[in-house]
């Protein structure tokens, strides 16, 4: 690099520059110039998140936007629809309503009502990520419908998760149904002071002891001084009833539906039957007896192919995979889906190497050449020596020859 110097004068001193100084000099201020600008960007990005955030806090709380809408409504699609529909409509919404993309129609341009200000349509993105945020999540889907009477579910339902196994072959859970309970303390008047314990909520009006207040004071028998009438029940919080629950068992059928209600045995409540998502078996949309599993083979053991353990609903298969098998083949196990009315598939994964085994290669390879080249820089060295000692006996040879001349 050329070291052209330059020389000015600042003040009284002189300073003389290099190409190099100017060189980092114009790094510096791009290094500056991209701090800036990450900076401004994170700001940004910042205030987007706890706006939306803001929004999501509110929407949750409701359950609606602020047109009174509901979440269904919000994404335009039906109550029942797949996660892949709503997946789909929250796309197209987003590509529509988001702030930096929105554009009106022609029609909407035509018509200055029907054109949203950008206060407005960073709140339409909002709701609309809100209730996709709550509809695509399945548990947060039920807690919504249950909130909300959607899907024939209620506010007293109690929410059961089960196992992919245990809703294939049936069981019974444990369910713990809340309700209200008369306040012990306060005998249900939610006031301070000690239970009368010759009376209920029933007989109160007529009790001769605490004359109809459910509480004792001092003059009645309570003691500690007379009885403030303001004073709330610290047990109770001045509502009078308690949270208990009460527990019962709930018979699962055999491969219940999603989101399935049974009734709770000994209350007028209803149990929603959740099947958690499994990693081994994934129940088929096509049929509800058959079931997917994936089997994982490496790169060697799918090219030589050969017998291979498969984990069914009715214990273990072997599945034999013919030699150079391919990512992404299935194999088919006949009755051993869902009550042995259906089909396992077992899809083929072929893993790719693992990093650490080509790094070792490398490693290999690298140790490998420089063994090589040492071997053969002792090779040039026993060479060289074996010229020498030619070359000297040589010598000798000529020597000897001329001294017997002589």
């Amino acid at each position: 690099m050329a070291k052209t110097k330059s020389t000015f004068v600042c003040g009284k001193r002189s300073h003389t520059r290099t190409q190099r100084d100017r060189e980092r000099e114009k790094r510096d201020c791009s290094r500056a110039t991209f701090a800036c600008l990450r900076r401004f960007c994170l700001l940004y990005k910042n205030r987007v998140v706890v706006f939306f955030s803001q929004q999501q806090q509110r929407g949750e709380m409701s359950g609606e936007d602020e047109e009174g809408k509901n979440y269904y409504e919000i994404l335009n699609v039906a109550s029942t629809a797949t996660e892949k529909e709503i997946k789909k409509a929250y796309r197209l919404l987003a590509l529509k309503f988001h702030p930096d993309k929105y554009r009106p129609t022609a029609a909407a341009a035509a018509q200055t009502a029907a054109v949203l200000t950008k206060e407005a349509v960073a709140k339409k993105f909002a709701s609309i990520t809100v209730a996709f945020n709550c509809l695509s999540d399945p548990l947060k889907r039920i807690k919504y419908d249950r909130e909300n009477g959607v899907n024939g579910l209620a506010k007293s339902d109690v929410l059961i998760n089960i196992t992919f196994k245990e809703s294939i072959n049936g069981c019974t859970k444990l369910a713990m149904v809340p309700f209200k309970t008369v306040c012990v303390k306060c005998n249900g008047t939610g006031k301070g002071g000690v239970a009368c314990a010759n009376c209920t909520i029933l007989t109160r009006a007529s009790c001769q002891t605490c004359f109809g207040k459910g509480v004792l004071g001092a003059a009645n028998g309570g003691g500690g001084g007379t009885m403030n009438e303001d004073e709330i029940c610290k047990k109770c919080k001045g509502i009078g009833a308690v949270d208990d629950f009460f527990q019962s068992r709930v018979e699962v059928p055999k491969n219940p539906k999603q989101n399935q209600r049974v009734k709770i045995q000994g209350r007028e409540t209803y149990a929603v039957i959740y099947t958690m998502p499994s990693k081994k078996f994934r129940k088929c949309p096509s049929n509800e007896h058959d079931v997917r599993t994936t089997l994982q083979l490496t790169a060697l053991e799918a090219k030589e192919g050969g017998f291979f353990e498969v984990e069914t609903l009715h214990g273990k298969e072997t599945v034999y995979v013919e030699d150079g098998t391919e990512d992404g083949a299935e194999k088919i196990l006949e009755k051993q889906g869902i009550e042995k009315k259906g089909n396992q598939i077992v899809s083929i994964e072929v893993l790719p190497p693992p990093v650490q085994e080509e790094e070792e290669e490398e490693e290999e390879n690298k140790e490998g050449e420089k063994k090589r080249k040492a071997e053969e820089e002792e090779e040039e060295k026993e060479e060289e020596e074996n010229d020498l000692q030619k070359l000297l006996a040589e010598k000798k040879r000529k020597l000897l020859e001329k001294l017997a001349s002589s």
